[in-house]
């Protein structure tokens, strides 16, 4: 559903897939690259362990796993999304090819912002979103991102929208929808641009919004 309403939108987002999922079904991926949009598809650890816990033999082995399974459907990852937002070896990270990943953070805390540590960039988020968000409030955060001219970085989880399948189209009926089809009228107005973990950090180059 969410990959339908984004090829429908033509929206950018990012993808980021554990690898486990991959070698039992890759009809994810399938869809994905199948799709009108160019989706990043990025990594989201092998067996959804928090790095922070990890040895730094573990986390290579993690990333060789990961690494292995998106190979073998044609796909070259390059941001990675740490299970639970716990953030170690990064020194791994960018001998495995990866340009940026999702740091800690949050609206309430230091809202988005992006950094770069060595050869990688911190694209920190500004908002999780699930179920109980308010579509209203996520259009007015998009005008203060416009206004000031900043990121807005929001993320969730495919099972955020609900825990069965009319939970979750009640879910992009009531937010998901009307909030991505009004940052798409933004972007027709020249007022928004899409961009994923990937392509951002490539666009800026350095440059923009980089503190």
């Amino acid at each position: 559903m969410l990959v339908s309403l984004f090829d429908e939108l033509h929206i950018l987002v990012t993808f980021a897939l554990r690898g486990q999922f991959l070698d039992v079904d890759t009809s994810i991926p399938s869809r994905l690259l199948d799709s009108r949009v160019e989706f990043d598809i990025g990594a989201h650890g092998y067996y959804h362990r928090e790095f922070t816990s990890l040895s730094r033999s573990e986390a290579k082995e993690e990333l060789n796993m990961i690494g292995r399974s998106m190979k073998g459907l044609g796909i070259k990852p390059t941001s990675f999304i740490f299970p639970k937002n716990a953030v170690a070896h990064l020194d791994l990270l960018e001998k495995f090819g990866y340009l940026a990943y999702r740091g800690r953070g949050g609206f309430f805390r230091d809202s988005t912002r992006i950094s770069k540590h060595g050869g990688l960039y911190d694209v920190h988020p500004s908002l999780f979103v699930n179920k109980s968000a308010n579509a209203r409030l996520l259009m007015k955060l998009l005008d203060v991102s416009i206004a000031r001219k900043l990121p807005l970085h929001i993320w969730f989880h495919p099972k955020d929208l609900g825990t069965n399948r009319k939970e979750m189209e009640t879910s992009l009926v009531q937010t998901y929808r009307p909030f991505f089809e009004y940052a798409r009228k933004k972007q027709q107005s020249n007022l928004v641009q899409f961009e994923t973990v990937s392509s951002l950090v490539t666009m800026i180059g350095g440059r923009a919004w980089l503190r």
